[in-house]
């Protein structure tokens, strides 16, 4: 009895839990990493210039990091289109999420 009711709540955690990361095609993908460049004058990768570039990288591509196509501020990109997920469910009551950030609060001073 134990072992079907597992069964049942973790096969319901996999049907409610629908959000995942996504790549740069909006497919799903086990994990992605992004490194958002400063501002620089260089402008390659796109977005580097406004400082809204950043390099990329996913579980399904080898090697390194390589330069975004489209920049933070497109919503054709990975992380756009993994928090869109999270955007498109906010008021669902059923979706419990947590999100950190590490940088600062700038105080404006």
């Amino acid at each position: 009895m134990e072992k079907l009711l597992a069964l049942i709540f973790f096969g319901y955690i996999s049907v409610v839990c629908s959000i995942s990361c996504k790549d740069q095609n909006n497919k799903d993908v086990d994990w992605f990493i992004t490194y958002k460049m400063p501002k620089q004058a260089d402008s390659s990768p796109p977005g580097i210039a406004n400082g809204v570039g950043f390099y990329y990288m996913d579980s399904n591509l080898a090697g390194d990091l390589k330069p975004s196509t489209n920049d933070l501020s497109s919503s054709d990109q990975a992380v756009a289109y993994t928090l869109q997920q999270y955007y498109s469910q906010q008021s669902n009551s059923d979706l419990f999420h947590v999100m950190y950030n590490d940088e600062m609060k700038h105080l404006g001073y």
